[in-house]
């Protein structure tokens, strides 16, 4: 683990820090969502993570 990035422990913080909100602070904006809903939520970020940012479209040219 000594080798990675600062960004990959800043990923698993992040990932952490929603588990921790949501399973033992019980913290209602995420331990009231169901399952499907928070994941919706999440889940761009987390495949940002993995592969990098989303391309965005080029403007178009006339």
């Amino acid at each position: 683990m000594g080798t990675e990035c600062g960004c990959c422990a800043a990923h698993r913080y992040h990932l952490f820090g929603i588990a921790l909100g949501r399973h033992l602070l019980r913290l209602p904006v995420l331990a009231d969502r169901d399952l499907p809903t928070l994941l919706a939520v999440v889940a761009p970020t987390v495949q940002h993570y993995l592969t990098g940012p989303r391309g965005r479209p080029e403007p178009a040219t006339t």
